[in-house]
């Protein structure tokens, strides 16, 4: 069984991007129609910025669990979410640079949200984890497909 500690990105770095995805579609409005902008548009989307820190929440550190049997994140000393290696359904990487995760879970509708564990790249080891979890996926129970000799 092996354990990685994961520590959260940087409170600038989460902040910052809160910012730009509050104020990402005011930038596409303002691309689109840039002569049909008013003091009002400007200011909901002030509001929608405010509300958006008002909600913010820090990520804590957790650790990852990884063994034979399923990947398990651990916060507190708490189980609060587990992945079985049998019952794996979807595994996919997405995002770049410091933001670049792996999404895993045990439902087909895991791109909803459903039942998903994200493994950031900031991880140690995280292709090595990668590996490990996408193998569940192409050989379900952890058991290695049989070598063919041709």
């Amino acid at each position: 069984m092996a354990i990685y500690h994961v520590d959260p990105l940087p409170f600038r770095t989460t902040i910052l991007r809160a910012m730009v995805e509050a104020c990402l579609p005011l930038a596409i409005e303002f691309a689109i129609r840039p002569h049909r902008m008013t003091a009002a548009d400007f200011t909901g989307q002030g509001v929608i910025c405010v509300l958006a820190l008002l909600f913010f929440h820090q990520e804590e550190p957790y650790d990852l669990e990884l063994d034979a049997s399923g990947i398990r994140k651990i916060k507190n000393g708490l189980v609060e979410r587990a992945v079985s290696s049998e019952r794996i359904r979807y595994a996919r990487e997405s995002g770049r640079g410091s933001f670049q995760s792996l999404a895993v879970s045990e439902h087909a509708l895991a791109w909803l949200g459903l039942g998903r564990l994200t493994i950031p790249a900031r991880v140690p080891e995280y292709e090595q984890i990668k590996a490990q979890v996408l193998s569940w996926v192409e050989h379900p129970r952890g058991n290695p497909a049989p070598l063919s000799l041709r």
